[in-house]
């Protein structure tokens, strides 16, 4: 658990963010595109670096929860036509049941094991949808105003970092650090390990699916990719990247790892993309073994 000026650090980068997302906003174009995509995927790293930083609960199967809300805001606001606020927060409410409910089966496996069955079972998710819905999957015309949009998705990005940066400094954050720390541990001074190890599950899932809500909100469409690997891979990249266990941290891999990808493509070829992308997280990775908060840190920002 951080201490009050870590917090405080913490939402300086958090406020430096927004300032950097109206700024955007101001400028328009393209720019906003890549900021749309920050939020969405920063909110889903930040759910995965939830659960395995501070509950020790490896998924390499995120995608699952992130792409159930994707879908589930896709057949509410989209097929269904209902209110898109109502949908969105009954999405990842739907992506909270279900992927807290599959993350709860696998509690009592090991690490290694948990992140292969959370793999498995998102590619289950993975072959339905492609089956169910086609290649094309499910698209519809846009259901909110683009300032709407950008507003939603600044606010599902402001409301998620406060949620994390206030779990990760309050006793339950301290209890799911002594749970990966030592379950036994934890359960001789009375932590009940199993109820606390479900509620991180169900909260990582309701982040997750908050994330896939909004990508699916300003992209206008779902299908089967957002539950393949490698978007199940790309928030566990951002977290490592950015610094596993500092909400801060994770935001700031966030935006360099999205920009890359979102940018990159638009102005050179996927493998001169993928080339900088790969050579940044070795750069990164050689130099500041535990991401770019060492380097917030030697700048005197403590995340």
């Amino acid at each position: 658990m951080r201490n009050s000026e870590g917090a405080r650090d913490e939402l300086m980068v958090v406020a430096a963010l927004v300032a950097l997302g109206i700024a955007a906003f101001a400028v328009g174009g393209y720019i906003t595109y890549i900021m749309m995509y920050f939020f969405a995927y920063s909110v889903f790293a930040l759910s995965w670096d939830l659960l395995y930083s501070y509950s020790g609960q490896l998924s390499l199967g995120h995608a699952l929860p992130f792409g159930v809300g994707a879908f589930a805001f896709a057949l509410l606001a989209g097929a269904l036509r209902l209110n898109p606020l109502a949908s969105f927060a009954a999405a990842s409410l739907v992506a909270a049941l279900a992927g807290g409910s599959l993350g709860t089966t696998t509690l009592r496996l090991r690490p290694a094991y948990q992140g292969v069955a959370l793999l498995v079972l998102s590619q289950v998710f993975y072959w339905f949808t492609l089956y169910r819905f086609g290649d094309e999957g499910i698209s519809f015309p846009q259901v909110l105003g683009p300032r709407y949009v950008y507003a939603t998705g600044m606010a599902t990005f402001v409301v998620a970092s406060l949620m994390v940066i206030w779990i990760t400094n309050s006793n339950v954050g301290l209890r799911l650090a002594a749970i990966k720390d030592d379950n036994a541990a934890a359960m001789a001074i009375g932590i009940d390990v199993a109820r606390y190890k479900i509620l991180a599950q169900f909260l990582s899932a309701f982040m997750a699916g908050l994330g896939g809500s909004f990508y699916v909100l300003f992209t206008m469409d779902a299908n089967y990719s957002v539950f393949s690997i490698t978007n199940s891979f790309f928030p566990i990249a951002i977290s490592v990247l950015g610094g596993m266990g500092s909400p801060g941290g994770v935001l700031i891999g966030g935006l360099l790892l999205t920009a890359l990808t979102t940018f990159l493509p638009a102005v050179t070829s996927l493998a001169v993309t993928y080339l900088i992308y790969a050579a940044t997280v070795f750069l990164v990775l050689r130099f500041y073994p535990r991401g770019l908060r060492n380097l917030l840190n030697r700048a005197g920002v403590k995340v």
